[in-house]
């Protein structure tokens, strides 16, 4: 698997290789900057567009000067390839969540824990108001943190009735597969279950499971809703995701250059939130429209309650900058 995982970062280093080549034989203007952004996801998404908008911004504040190549669709591999490849600098930009730069700050996981957020706005809130601290952590990682764009809420998708938090006992809910979510899930009581993204839609419409779990758009984008029949809104999870540069490739540039980048993803930023919430806001109305039922929890309380122990056990693993993310996470929340 590691040998794989390199052998990945190597063909995305020869194709950016390449793309660098041939930028550099179409232009006559030796002062100009190209930088590569990688967007795992497809350009149609709220991801894909804020990248070309920042992409547009930034040439047009530079004069052209920088030049900005967004290789959308997951054309360079995975969220894990991508992040290999900033950290080693054969890519310079991407925005990147637990699957990726949590594999070199893994504090920023603390960002998931269930029920610790109402809107995008709060987790909006908590991320700028640690960004000083975030950065120091992702600097000492080879990392320069330019911002985040905000995802969310992650929901239940459900073929079983759930109105409180007894219902979700012994419920065969599907996670991904990763320590916090399955940990999240017991401490709800249900029969938590692990299996690849691609066997969830067979597992809904065969009963292998009752209930997985997504933001409203993916659950529309993917077809989920074809094998549901209630949409549970708990809003579980907002996730953020990071939009890191190379460090070294950071300090190469010069402060004006900087300066444009940095406002460019400020802009972005705030273009893909209002992209976000109008995207879900758009996708619940839709899957109500395709009879999909949507339900509001009532005792919403009781299911924060629920995971309030693992969620500390989780935190304390992490020491003094885990307490950091949470005692922030946990401030904002109480204030709201």
């Amino acid at each position: 698997m590691f040998k794989k995982g390199w052998l990945m970062v190597g063909i995305v280093f020869l194709l950016l290789l390449l793309s660098a080549c041939n930028s550099e034989n179409t232009s006559n203007d030796d002062e100009k900057t190209t930088i590569r952004i990688g967007n795992f996801y497809s350009q149609e998404t709220t991801y894909g567009k804020a990248f070309d908008k920042l992409k547009e911004d930034i040439e047009a504040a530079s004069d052209g000067s920088i030049e900005i190549q967004v290789f959308h669709n997951g054309s360079l591999g995975s969220e894990m390839d991508h992040i290999q490849a900033v950290h080693q600098g054969s890519l310079e930009m991407m925005h990147s969540g637990t699957g990726g730069i949590g594999n070199y700050i893994p504090e920023t996981a603390i960002f998931e824990l269930w029920y610790n957020f109402n809107s995008l706005e709060q987790l909006k809130e908590v991320f700028e108001g640690l960004t000083p601290e975030l950065d120091e952590m992702y600097q000492a990682e080879g990392f320069k943190l330019l911002g985040a764009y905000y995802d969310g809420p992650r929901n239940i998708l459900s073929n079983v009735k759930i109105e409180s938090i007894e219902d979700m006992q012994n419920l065969n809910f599907r996670v991904p597969d990763s320590t916090l979510y399955v940990a999240m899930s017991d401490a709800l009581k249900a029969n938590t279950i692990t299996m690849p993204y691609g066997d969830v839609y067979t597992s809904l419409q065969t009963g292998a499971i009752d209930a997985m779990e997504g933001t409203p758009d993916s659950i529309l984008q993917e077809n989920f809703f074809e094998q549901g029949k209630y949409f549970i809104l708990d809003q579980h999870v907002y996730q953020p995701l990071s939009i890191v540069y190379n460090l070294d490739a950071w300090n190469s540039l010069t402060s004006e250059q900087q300066e444009i980048i940095e406002n460019a993803v400020k802009d972005a930023s705030e273009y893909h939130l209002e992209l976000a919430k109008e995207a879900n806001t758009a996708a619940l109305e839709e899957l109500k429209s395709k009879g999909i039922e949507l339900i509001e929890l009532n005792d919403i309380d009781k299911w924060r309650e629920q995971v309030t122990e693992e969620n500390q056990e989780y935190v304390d693993q992490y020491g003094e900058k885990g307490a950091v993310i949470y005692d922030a996470i946990q401030k904002v929340l109480g204030s709201n």
